[in-house]
């Protein structure tokens, strides 16, 4: 017990030192709510996902809106997973969200039964359906695996039942994980993928609807079609076989009953306003091995338009590929991003620096490696870009 009091001693007598006791009670500083979802709603505006729009988005905020799904009310969407104890009174539901953006000249009426009460009879004659669809928190957080990642066959219920009204819909998706969706892509004229974003998310979900919000965000996991594909990603490595899997369609090479390519790809999102990518090319095409090392880099620059009739941000993505390495590289590799805002008509040049850090990778003994040899360059709006050229690290 004296070496255990005398280790104490120390500790106290340091802490007290350092002034940790001067003030032993903890100043109350009042919270400011307003700037907290001030910022809440800065972060969610930059994170809606437009992945489908067939013309039917932006909503005319006269329009009767019927928003449907047991899950349209529940805050839990908002916040996600390990948020703890929120304060409910301050997460916007998605209906009051769009009801306040539509304002007054709006009409939105909430049919959030679950799917016995849909099974008795849809009330309301909207002009659009908004299907809020997806997974609460606790079934996509730490520890809460799953073996399918259909949407539950109560959410497909309400789907089919809401298409024979005939009218257009529109799919709010939130969820922390990859769903597939070819089983019900095919329902919805526009998909919107609003993840659990936030204490204001359902207010930038609103907004992208109504069209205050101009969609911006990108993909940072890849959409399978139907749950067997899994795993699959934008990295993957090269094989005997020519672009299998996530770059190649050919039922030949690879899944005999799927395309074998994802729903949607990494990096993917689009936006009300259109963008195109042009000019690209590297400053220098070949840089020797010993000033890559030394600090040197290739620039690589391209050109991007808004060639729409309206503002909007674009997040332009630049991918290598290592085409000569000891191990098997992947066959696509993120190595930097630029997100700008564009208004009607206007260009830009964008740069991207590719150093030793962005040009090499780690081997099996943990050693980092950069080798000579040809490197592929892409640049566009996701995995997918098809703007190409070609670097070489030379000798």
């Amino acid at each position: 017990m004296d070496v255990l009091d005398e280790a104490v001693r120390r500790v106290l007598r340091i802490k007290f030192r350092l002034g940790l006791f001067d003030h032993p009670y903890t100043e109350v500083v009042p919270v400011d709510y307003e700037e907290h979802s001030r910022l809440s709603r800065e972060m969610a505006d930059e994170t809606v996902v437009l992945l489908k729009n067939n013309g039917i988005l932006p909503l005319k905020k006269s329009a009767n809106v019927g928003i449907y799904g047991y899950l349209a009310g529940d805050i839990s969407l908002s916040h996600g997973c390990w948020a703890g104890a929120p304060s409910r009174d301050r997460i916007v539901k998605f209906p009051d969200a769009m009801n306040k953006i539509a304002g007054e000249e709006g009409h939105v009426e909430v049919h959030d039964g679950h799917y016995l009460d849909a099974l008795v009879a849809w009330p309301g004659d909207p002009d659009v359906c908004v299907m809020l669809i997806g997974q609460v928190p606790y079934m996509d957080g730490e520890n809460a695996n799953v073996t399918s990642l259909e949407l539950s066959d109560d959410q497909k219920l309400i789907i089919e039942k809401c298409k024979k009204m005939g009218k257009p819909m529109v799919a709010v998706i939130r969820s922390g994980r990859p769903l597939a969706l070819e089983s019900i892509d095919h329902y919805f004229d526009a998909i919107i993928w609003g993840w659990h974003n936030g204490t204001e998310g359902a207010t930038s979900l609103a907004a992208a609807i109504y069209g205050d919000l101009n969609p911006n965000g990108k993909l940072s996991m890849t959409i399978p079609r139907v749950t067997g594909q899994e795993p699959l990603y934008y990295n993957q490595t090269s094989s005997c076989r020519h672009n299998e899997g996530y770059y190649g369609n050919d039922r030949i090479r690879n899944y005999r009953d799927c395309n074998d390519s994802p729903m949607y790809p990494f990096g993917f999102g689009l936006s009300y306003t259109t963008f195109e990518y042009s000019d690209l090319h590297a400053e220098r095409s070949e840089i020797s091995y010993d000033e890559i090392m030394n600090g040197g880099a290739f620039e690589i620059k391209v050109k991007v338009k808004n060639t729409g009739d309206r503002e909007g941000k674009e997040v332009a993505q630049c991918y290598i590929h290592d085409c000569v390495a000891k191990l098997t590289r992947p066959i696509r590799e993120l190595k930097g991003f630029i997100k700008e805002n564009y208004l009607p008509g206007e260009e830009r040049e964008l740069t991207f620096r590719l150093t030793k850090n962005e040009l090499g990778y780690w081997d099996n003994h943990m050693t980092y490696l950069v080798e000579p040899g040809k490197f592929k360059v892409w640049v566009g709006g996701n995995c997918y870009a098809e703007n190409e050229i070609e670097i070489t690290i030379t000798k």
